[in-house]
């Protein structure tokens, strides 16, 4: 995974994406948009990827992508 998009792509839908990560579907669209996940949302993501069998999704995997301009971070 090598952008915030590619990860949320691994979801079914848009709006279980946002349901996992506690926003509403027009902010996980707009988040989808700009290809950012800002980092409070992390821990979430991490979480409800562990738990829908994605695999791939880390901490550390967040902070390269962010690192390197894929996304806003923060």
């Amino acid at each position: 995974m090598n952008s915030f998009r590619t990860i949320i792509d691994q979801w079914p839908s848009r709006g279980d994406f946002a349901a996992d990560i506690g926003v509403t579907p027009q902010h996980a669209t707009n988040i989808y948009t700009r290809d950012g996940i800002p980092s409070k949302y992390w821990a979430a993501l991490v979480a409800s990827a562990s738990d829908r069998g994605i695999d791939g999704v880390t901490l550390d995997v967040l902070a390269r992508i962010a690192a390197k301009g894929a996304g806003v971070a923060a």
